[in-house]
């Protein structure tokens, strides 16, 4: 009887191991596929997430200051004036103001135009009202609003920023009722020449 018992016993105590390492490596299987599956979540996530720009980054703050630096050139130059003539000057402030033109000649095409010789200049009257002054492309320099511009396609741009306008022909400054168009050979990228004229006059 002692043996049978004794028997059982061993028997029972090796299926209770059994029972224990079955569970165990049921636990273990388990706990891995959670830890695949929590893995696998999260490299779904971070694929997901989506670097924000930095708005602190060298190029954003050089963006922004370039933004600064086109508005302060905007407002600082109105085009109020262009190597001392404005373009409300009749024939009599202009001549105060520049002296004696060298030449008078009428337009070919317009009669109603006067067109007044100066050196490395032309300003053009009708009505005794500008219609427009026009500049040789190698005049040197401009004084724009009474600050001296040297006459070279990048330093107009530098000094007024951004033009307004492109055509085929050149590019446009604005300034309320006043432009300023730079006539640019498309051939060879020279300055032609400038010409300085009120809205009313296109």
């Amino acid at each position: 009887m002692k043996i049978i018992i004794l028997i059982t016993l061993i028997i029972s105590g090796m299926m209770g191991g059994y029972a224990v390492h079955h569970n165990s490596t049921n636990l273990q299987s388990h706990v891995n596929a959670t830890n695949v599956t929590n893995a696998s979540n999260v490299t779904k996530i971070t694929d997901k997430i989506e670097i924000a720009p930095n708005e602190f980054s060298t190029d954003a703050i050089l963006a922004k200051e370039n933004v600064k630096e086109q508005s302060k050139l905007k407002k600082q130059f109105k085009l109020k004036n262009v190597n001392g003539l404005d373009l409300y000057d009749s024939p009599k402030s202009m001549i105060k103001k520049l002296g004696q033109p060298d030449d008078i000649q009428q337009d070919e095409l317009f009669a109603e135009i006067d067109i007044y010789y100066y050196p490395s200049m032309r300003v053009a009257f009708s009505d005794d009202m500008i219609r427009y002054v026009e500049y040789d492309g190698d005049i040197g320099e401009l004084v724009i609003d009474n600050v001296p511009v040297t006459a070279t396609i990048d330093a107009i741009k530098s000094a007024l920023g951004e033009p307004n306008y492109v055509t085929d022909d050149g590019i446009v400054f604005q300034r309320d009722e006043a432009l300023l168009k730079l006539f640019i050979n498309s051939d060879t990228g020279k300055l032609e020449f400038i010409s300085y004229y009120h809205l009313a006059s296109v």
